[in-house]
Parts: C-alpha cells; sequence; structure tokens
C-alpha cells in the first residue's frame, strides 16, 4: 500500500470509531434515563401493568370461546 491509502484508511477508520463511542454514549444515556423514569414512575407503570393483565386475560377469554365455535 502506498502512504496516501494507508493515511485514508487510518482517516476511515478514526470516522468509524468516532460514530461507534457516540452511539456508545448515546446507549448509556438512553439506559440511565429509562431506569431513572421507571424508578421515578413506579406507581403510574404499576397501573399500566395491572390494567394491561386484565387486557390480556380478557383477550385470551374471548380467543378460547372463539376457538369453540369453530
Amino acid at each position: 500500500m502506498t502512504e496516501k491509502q494507508e493515511d485514508t484508511q487510518k482517516k476511515g477508520n478514526d470516522a468509524g470509531e468516532q460514530k461507534r463511542f457516540v452511539k456508545f454514549i448515546g446507549g448509556c444515556f438512553l439506559v440511565v434515563a429509562g431506569i431513572t423514569m421507571i424508578l421515578l414512575w413506579f406507581d403510574d407503570l404499576a397501573v399500566i401493568l395491572r390494567g394491561s393483565i386484565g387486557f390480556i386475560t380478557a383477550l385470551g377469554g374471548l380467543l378460547l370461546l372463539y376457538s369453540l365455535k369453530e
């Protein structure tokens, strides 16, 4: 390889490393933000989960009754 090709390849690798680093920092931020939101709004989250369990149970019963029709 010539020196020019090596320099171009190094610059390409540096840009790729910078993108990976930015994605890593962004991912860490989103994980911390998500955990913080769960801890702050745990009561609301519990209400949503309880409501979802009821909805899923009712939907399961409806599907069971529909399967009896066939």
